[in-house]
């Protein structure tokens, strides 16, 4: 199927509103003929000024104009090059003026900018732009006064640097929610090398550049070239070297400046730009610059003259006439600072932009004069014609800043409170650029989303593809929609379906890899840069990014097997709600994988009303992920929800499923009777309505561990029988790999570690990665391997689970701990101290009682046996107060060993005495307990009868005996001997056996 795509794009532009003021009032005082050929040359003029900066006229409004800088054509300065051609209309209304003899009926216009986003398009046969920045011009353009100038802050802040701006002026106009912050334009900046931002990193690159200076030979021609990409600091670099120089003692040499610009297409338009900057007059008025050059270097009348005229742009046709004018000026002005201690500057921004007479004026003085000034240039890549005239010159790539220097000039311009998740998210985004730093920086302070992109950045990217032939263009931007790589093969897909030429893709994939925009691997290609796929993607219309998504995840079905997260992705920027539904049921390890949640969030947004049902079961996912990732807080509001419903919709469904959630949420609380109670009536729920299989047998599993854990053998055997008895479970092989999972994990909680190896390996061995319980099968033997103590195994089983997508905290710290005692008996002590910080670390993230119980269970086993006794105790004390607190039991006992253990190593009895009261009272529950910590519970008790008790010593002894030697059996021989050097367990072998 064909889709078409709509002409046009989003893109930031700057709008020019241009209104003339008391037309009705200049028209009474004047014949209509004139008044048309009056009105006719003005538009004329501001016409012309708008196409020579690089602009278009959008359309006139009777006595209006509007005009738009950055359509067709997008330009990094846009915004200046507005600012610039309003100024110079003002100075041709007031030329005009000069020329009106009735006083009474002088022209006015009111002038308003603004900065914004817009949509170009087309209507019938024309070309259109629409959107609120073009209104926010027009709103502008009213409050100003008469014959100026108002620009929005969006503007103000692109182009501060060359213009000069009032004090904000605070609007509210009718019809605009927000208050707009406006800025009369005072004029030209007269010293834009001025810069007051934060400057940091360079210095090695500013000391050789400012060492070269020092040591000028006048008669050479020297100096820097500074290359690299837009925004790394080329002419910050530069500005930071003219503020060094000027606090140089006895310093008195000029500094001349020019700003090359593609919009100023008048002939040695830079070379004026260079000497005008010396005598800091106006170039609208070439008697006051006549006069200048007469005074200031003596220069003969009809040298002055010619110059004043080249600066006015009145020389046209006169180039070699002009090359000897400009070089006569330029030479006074060297020749003049001749013996002073420094020589003069030429500092020129954007060198490539320079007009074709300013190259061919610089390379003839710099071959016939006998004094030169010291040049620093910058660029991002000077074409070899530039690089020829100015081959002396030393050319410097201004690398990013490092990591240190980033996050420093983030701190020095950013807010007090950033936060270390935001500055992350500024470090990737701007990879050390400058520019982007503080585009960034500034997006933060306005409390606007860090992955959003800003104007600027935007621009400096479009600006880079402007020059692409039209397809190439509508390629590349088709291309960003992909999620990361794609293929050949995909982006001719998506081509063809687009109604685009599939042959262009062989030809231009590898051109944008030339280009740097792309670059391949193995076979498959992906953006070079994050943010510049960002900007394409950015420019993509809405409408036509829905068809493009849509046409993108089409093609990853049409294939088979599509990544589950890209696939989503791709279904919700289609709005294809209900299709990402049905996709999102089909991943596996949902409900542990916190990856999802974003793509839920999304969807319960579209399904708050009308589809009920998959309402309660993307709350129902949403509120699982977090549960099994140890966000019980949230979990527990959505199941307040979930149960809210099922009582108003009266649906076994929604009752069902808050049974469910209450079975996880009781069972972790220790809570087994009401996980029992939970359990059985979500089941009753279940079996009245259609549910998927799936999560009933997760039901049926979760009720099975919870009465495991209470010590309900029996109890645990019926629910086993009860998921072999679902008519499901012979033709579901999902379910019948769930089964091993849970049988593997009842063996592991019977201390049963052999058995349950081997069925956890066996499931893995045929599942692959993707399957539903292929994660939770994992972590689970990586437990199992740390019980049996196999050290090389459980480095590698865990190596795999941290790759995985559960956040659990809890986890996550028991799986460090254990990782650590691994790396410590392999004799790996560096890396053994590093696995406890991130066990530390993980489990200080945890928010629940009953996780962190956990976590500090494993993580005050691992202490001792590092030989961090004095934490261990810390932490087994922290856990213990919460444990007992909430009644908890598996982890409980753990904690009162390692604490019995600490206790009789210091021969504290008493302390011994009360611990093992409290391990008494948990055994007498009969609940589930871990046999190795129940040896040391046996062993403890005999070693406090022993001068008291004889017969109950012995007794506690042979139930130690006997344990110990059980535990040893499920460890078997090969491991054994690595299971007796962990924590006492040697010690108490040695005494018992």
């Amino acid at each position: 199927m064909r889709e078409n795509l709509r002409d046009g794009d989003r893109r930031n532009v700057t709008v020019i509103f241009a209104d003339m003021k008391d037309f009705t009032t200049l028209s009474e005082h004047m014949d209509p003929e004139e008044m048309d050929s009056l009105m006719g040359q003005i538009f004329a003029a501001f016409e012309a000024i708008i196409h020579r900066h690089g602009g278009i006229v959008e359309k006139y409004i009777g006595d209006a104009l509007v005009a738009v800088f950055g359509v067709p054509n997008i330009h990094e300065d846009d915004p200046a090059r507005a600012v610039t051609s309003a100024l110079d209309f003002l100075d041709e209304i007031s030329r005009l003026n000069e020329s009106i003899r009735n006083r009474e009926a002088l022209i006015a216009f009111r002038i308003g900018i603004n900065t914004g986003l817009i949509t170009t398009g087309r209507r019938g046969e024309h070309s259109v732009v629409t959107g609120h920045a073009m209104s926010v011009a027009s709103r502008l353009q009213t409050a100003a006064p008469a014959n100026s100038i108002l620009a929005s802050e969006s503007t103000r802040m692109q182009c501060e640097s060359g213009f000069t701006f009032s004090e904000v002026i605070p609007l509210t106009v009718k019809g605009k929610s927000e208050e707009i912050r406006a800025y009369r334009v005072v004029g030209k900046n007269t010293r834009p090398v001025d810069d007051d931002t934060v400057f940091v990193g360079r210095k090695e690159l500013l000391d050789n550049t400012l060492k070269r200076f020092l040591r000028h030979d006048p008669q050479d021609t020297e100096g820097f070239l500074l290359t690299g990409e837009a925004g790394i600091g080329k002419s910050r670099l530069a500005t930071q070297f003219v503020r060094k120089i000027e606090q140089l003692p006895e310093f008195r040499s000029p500094i001349l400046y020019a700003k090359a610009m593609l919009y100023r297409p008048r002939p040695f338009s830079v070379v004026a730009d260079v000497l005008s900057s010396y005598f800091h007059g106006d170039p609208s008025d070439p008697r006051a610059i006549r006069d200048l050059v007469v005074a200031e270097l003596g220069a003969e009348e009809k040298t002055a003259e010619g110059f004043a005229e080249i600066v006015a742009g009145q020389s046209e046709g006169r180039d070699n006439e002009a090359f000897v004018i400009l070089y006569l000026v330029l030479k006074h002005i060297v020749t003049r600072y001749a013996g002073e201690p420094y020589p003069v500057l030429v500092f020129i921004d954007d060198l490539n932009l320079m007009d074709r007479q300013s190259r061919d004026f610089f390379r003839f003085y710099l071959k016939n004069a006998d004094t030169k000034p010291f040049f620093l240039l910058t660029d991002r890549d000077p074409d070899p014609g530039i690089r020829e005239v100015f081959a002396s010159l030393e050319t410097c790539q201004v690398p990013p800043l490092d990591r240190e220097e980033s996050v420093r000039l983030i701190r020095e311009t950013g807010p007090a409170n950033l936060d270390d998740e935001t500055l992350g998210a500024i470090l990737d985004n701007a990879r050390g650029n400058p520019l982007f730093i503080r585009e960034y920086v500034r997006f933060v302070a306005e409390n606007r989303d860090v992955q959003a992109l800003p104007t600027t950045i935007q621009n400096i990217f479009l600006t880079s593809i402007d020059a692409f032939d039209p397809p190439m263009r509508d390629l590349v931007k088709k291309l960003s929609v992909f999620a990361l790589s794609f293929s050949l093969a995909d982006a001719r897909h998506v081509q063809s379906v687009t109604d685009g030429d599939p042959r262009l893709v062989d030809v231009a994939v590898p051109f944008f890899v030339r280009e740097s925009i792309l670059v391949e691997q193995d076979g498959l290609f992906l953006f070079k840069y994050d943010v510049f796929k960002k900007a394409l993607y950015n420019s993509l219309l809405n409408y036509n990014k829905r068809i493009l998504h849509r046409v993108v995840a089409d093609l990853m079905e049409s294939k088979g097997d599509p990544h589950p997260m890209r696939l989503l992705f791709h279904l919700i920027r289609a709005e294809e709600y209900e299709h990402a539904a049905r996709a999102l049921w089909k991943v596996p390890a949902l409900h542990g994988n916190m990856e999802f949640l974003p793509a839920i969030e999304l969807l319960l947004e579209h399904f708050t009303e009308g589809d009920v049902d998959t309402y309660i079961s993307l709350l129902f996912a949403k509120s699982a992920i977090l549960f099994n990732n140890g966000v019980t807080d949230q979990a527990d509001s959505l199941l307040k929800d979930i149960i809210n419903l099922a009582i108003h919709e009266n649906s076994p469904l929604y009752a069902g499923s808050a049974y469910h959630l209450l079975t996880a949420h009781n069972m972790q609380a220790y809570c087994f009777g009401k996980a029992r109670h939970c359990g059985r009536n979500g089941l009753a729920h279940y079996r009245a309505v259609e549910t998927p299989p799936h999560r009933v047998q997760n039901l049926r599993s979760i009720m099975a561990s919870s009465e495991m854990l209470c010590g309900n053998q029996e109890e645990v055997q019926r629910i086993l029988e009860d998921i072999r008895a679902d008519p499901e479970f012979a033709r579901t092989p999902e379910l019948r790999t769930l089964l091993e999972v849970i049988r593997g994990e009842i063996h592991l909680m019977r201390s049963e570690y052999l058995a349950a190896a081997g069925l956890l390996r066996a499931t893995l061995g045929v599942l692959p990665r993707s399957a539903q319980y292929w994660w939770t099968a994992n972590l689970s033997l990586g437990l199992v391997t740390y019980h049996l103590s196999d050290w090389e195994e459980l480095i590698r089983l865990h190596r795999i689970t941290l790759e995985g997508p559960s956040r659990h905290y809890a986890n996550i710290s028991q799986v460090h701990a254990q990782l650590a005692v691994a790396h410590h008996f392999l004799g790996n002590t560096s890396e053994a101290a590093q696995r406890v910080q991130q066990a530390e670390f993980n489990a200080s993230q945890v928010k629940n009682d009953f996780d962190m119980v956990d976590a500090h269970r494993t993580l005050c086993e691992c202490h001792p046996i590092l030989g961090n006794t004095g934490r261990a105790e810390q932490v087994a004390l922290a856990g213990l107060a919460t444990g007992l607190r909430h009644s908890a039991t598996y982890p409980v006992l753990t904690l009162l060993m390692v604490l019995a253990e600490i206790a009789a190593a210091a021969g504290d009895a008493t302390r011994l005495r009360f611990l093992m009261t409290e391990a008494r009272l948990l055994l007498e529950r009969g609940v589930l307990l871990r046999n190795r910590d129940v040896v040391l519970y046996h062993y403890h008790r005999a070693l406090l009868a022993e001068q008291e008790d004889p017969p109950e010593a012995e007794a506690a002894r042979g139930a130690a005996r006997d344990l110990l030697t059980r535990e040893l059996a499920n460890i078997g021989e090969p491991h054994a001997g690595a299971f007796l050097a962990v924590r006492s367990f040697g010690a108490v072998h040695r005494a018992l056996v």
